[in-house]
């Protein structure tokens, strides 16, 4: 039997069910990946689907799943255009039996295999929820009826288990002979790539692949029992040791989610639970809900009201926009966090929520560009991750909590911050970095662009 197999978001060899499975059944073996081109023309939110961090760690990522599958006498393909034409032209060429492909929530990526399907009726396509804790089997209810709200669907599956991560193949069947010849597309090249460099201090930095994926696993729960201090660094802003930083691993799929939840599993039976292993399970499960938040929903989540679907106008004021993208709105944090995302592709889970709301809420700019734009820019931009959190924010009510100067002063209290991301506030003491507008700003710092005094009166 001939086969072909379909990397897409899950670039990695150990818990990939469905590689496995066709590694076992047959004779000979197609891998390959497909780099739509089109991500990297603007859309309709202005921003392109993958930005430069974002293509420097997949570029490394597939050069490490290359150097592994080597390893095996096996070679990547790497082909640039419309996957579904790109897929249908080696089924074409190589008489292939079986597609071997990962199941992705996106409404487009879930098309794009069923197109494929209708135009080879006879081909046997074999699929897996890879990208995701449980499977459709798994799940307590059918997906029509998962509750729309986290903690209703944390209660559902709390206590179930996601499946065992699967090991990696022990070989993988050759090539076709013929295939040997089978030429690799040239990377796209990448303007103003991300460079290790530009990261703050103490960062090791994202580097993509398998191997560096499981470093970093292996750096934050064994080596340094960083794990222990999440329920107390979460809200941090700078540095490498705050947060997890399993992202870019997870959005990619170099690193499987089983494994980081089993991983977790594995450090609570060894050196106990506790308070920040049980968060760090609880965001993993804030993934899930929004993985099938996506599947439940498509396209609706990327309509204005999103999947509440209230169609209330969405207005779009382009110099307020363009200077939120750039870190120019004259609102340190707000500046600092936006200027950190563009250079790094990295931004805190506190920035993110403090800059969403400001855009949203503040701006009264339609959230649907908020999410293009980090989905460009992110490095860990997964699809219903990102987007799921922009409809859960524009789906809650307004509190003290989302006060942009009551948040910089309690969670960047010595101004480290918007120190680090605004050299020109240097010039101002410490206790007036976060509101140069009411002392003396510095001569190239602008003033807000948003009406600032029910935020003082709110201090």
């Amino acid at each position: 039997m001939r086969g072909l197999f379909w990397f897409r978001e899950d670039l990695r060899l150990h818990d990939n069910p469905v590689l496995l499975r066709l590694a076992e059944q047959c004779d000979e073996l197609i891998l390959l990946y497909c780099f739509d081109d089109r991500q990297l023309a603007p859309g309709r939110f202005l921003a392109k689907g993958i930005g430069a961090p974002r293509m420097t760690f997949l570029k490394e990522s597939l050069e490490d799943l290359s150097e592994s599958i080597a390893k095996h006498n096996q070679r990547l393909i790497f082909r640039r255009g419309n996957p579904v034409e790109i897929v249908s032209q080696l089924i074409r060429r190589y008489s292939v039996d079986c597609l071997g492909v990962t199941t992705l929530p996106g409404p487009l990526e879930r098309k794009t295999v069923e197109t494929i399907e209708r135009r080879f009726p006879w081909l046997e396509v074999i699929e897996d929820w890879g990208h995701t804790l449980f499977t459709p089997d798994r799940l307590p209810v059918s997906i029509p009826d998962l509750p729309d709200h986290f903690n209703s669907f944390t209660a559902l599956v709390q206590h179930r288990k996601p499946h065992l991560p699967e090991p990696p193949p022990d070989s993988l069947p050759p090539p076709p002979i013929i295939s040997k010849t089978e030429e690799s597309d040239p990377f796209p090249a990448i303007d103003n790539p991300y460079r290790h460099e530009w990261v703050p201090p103490d960062w090791f930095g994202f580097y993509g692949g398998e191997q560096a994926a499981f470093q970093q696993l292996n750096y934050y729960l064994w080596d340094r029992h960083l794990i222990r201090e999440y329920e107390y660094t979460n809200n941090g802003f700078i540095g490498w040791n705050y947060s997890s930083k399993f992202g870019p691993w997870l959005a990619l799929g170099c690193l499987s989610v089983r494994q980081v939840w089993y991983s977790v599993r594995g450090y609570e039976h060894f050196c106990g639970e506790c308070e920040s292993t049980q968060r760090l399970l609880r965001e993993l499960l804030w993934r899930e809900y929004f993985q099938w938040l996506m599947v439940k929903y498509g396209e609706q989540v990327f309509q204005p009201g999103g999947i509440h679907g209230d169609p209330a106008y969405q207005p779009f004021y382009p110099e307020e926009f363009a200077a939120w993208t750039q870190g120019k709105t004259g609102i340190p944090i707000i500046d600092a966090c936006m200027r950190e995302l563009k250079t790094t592709g990295w931004l805190s889970r506190r920035g993110r929520r403090m800059v969403a709301h400001f855009l949203a809420h503040e701006l009264d700019i339609d959230w649907r560009y908020g999410a293009a734009w980090f989905q460009q820019q992110l490095i860990d931009a997964d699809l219903a991750v990102n987007w799921g959190n922009w409809n859960h924010l524009i789906c809650g009510e307004r509190t003290q909590l989302d006060n942009v100067l009551k948040q910089a002063f309690e969670y960047d209290p010595q101004a480290e911050y918007v120190s680090l991301w605004l050299p020109e506030l240097q010039e101002l003491p410490e206790s007036q970095r976060h509101t140069p507008f009411w002392s003396r700003k510095p001569a190239d710092f602008r003033f807000p662009i948003v009406d600032v005094t029910a935020w003082k009166e709110a201090l």
